[in-house]
């Protein structure tokens, strides 16, 4: 396997953990029985992933962080798709949705504003991974 065969290689690794993160997001929210909290941070995990996949594939350095924005500062293309939702709150679910603190309590209706922007972050990026390079 030649060099870009593995950058593509672990690149298509990291969309991958990121679409599983959104399926996990999805299941998560079909329940009921379960705290919204959790559905938050699977879908900004799956985002985090996403975004970082295209860097493993430019082969760009990224920040062991979770500050989406600044990570979608390092695409050479910016996503549509970030740019429509917030990502600064989306980050704000790394820590908000798996630690207790002083920040209000994650709702249904955040969840659904998390699911909506990773399905639309993760879309577009899978149609960057079919396109040409």
């Amino acid at each position: 396997m030649n060099a870009m065969d593995e950058v593509e290689r672990l690149a298509r690794e990291w969309l991958e953990h990121g679409l599983e993160d959104l399926r996990a997001a999805d299941a998560h929210h079909r329940s009921a029985d379960l705290a919204p909290r959790t559905t938050c941070w699977f879908a900004q995990q799956a985002v985090e992933k996403a975004m970082k996949s295209l860097l493993v594939l430019d082969q760009i350095e990224y920040p062991l962080s979770h500050d989406l924005a600044e990570i979608h500062k390092l695409l050479p293309r910016p996503l549509a798709s970030a740019s429509r939702h917030n990502l600064k709150r989306l980050s704000e679910f790394a820590i908000q949705a798996r630690y207790p603190g002083p920040w209000p309590r994650l709702e249904r209706a955040d969840a659904e504003t998390a699911l909506a922007a990773a399905h639309d972050v993760l879309e577009e990026v899978r149609e960057r991974f079919d396109q040409p390079r």
